[in-house]
């Protein structure tokens, strides 16, 4: 039977992106946010970002047996900061590195998947206001996080 959903690929496909663009970070995970270690602990593994598998959408395409499928990937970034550092400008200029890098890398385009191909990539959104920097506050944590939210599209076959 042929495969119609690559969700792992792809999420696995854009940390290398991150980690190729960002090579001072000490994690580049895919998971959730429950996959971080305990407050205490959480500063020796940042800076990190974590590929978080949102959704999977998919839709017949006009084809025979076709399929687009729709993935959506939350990526939550963080680092931690020192005293007197500004942290939201050095979040502002990280966090653009890695939506810069997902948003011009060709490496979508040419992924080889089993029985499909990657139609296009965007980053659709950029937020810094989000509930885990919010999280790292109250926990008392000196660490700031944004998100970077990235949809794939990919063409597929049914069996």
């Amino acid at each position: 039977m042929p495969k119609v959903f690559h969700g792992e690929v792809l999420a696995d496909k854009t940390a290398e992106i991150v980690a190729a663009a960002m090579p001072t970070l000490k994690v580049v995970s895919v998971g959730s946010l429950a996959d971080l270690p305990a407050p205490e602990q959480i500063t020796a593994w940042l800076p990190a970002v974590i590929v978080e598998p949102v959704r999977a959408d998919a839709t017949e395409d006009g084809e025979p047996l076709g399929v687009t499928a729709m993935y959506t990937y939350r990526l939550v970034f963080i680092r931690q900061f020192a005293a007197g550092e500004n942290p939201r400008r050095q979040l502002l200029l990280e966090v653009q590195a890695i939506a810069e890098a997902l948003q011009n890398t060709a490496e979508f385009r040419t992924l080889v998947l089993d029985n499909g191909y990657v139609r296009g990539h965007l980053v659709t959104g950029v937020a810094f206001d989000t509930d885990v920097d919010s999280v790292l506050g109250m926990l008392e944590i000196d660490a700031s996080a944004a998100e970077i939210t990235l949809t794939v599209e990919v063409h597929t076959r049914r069996g």
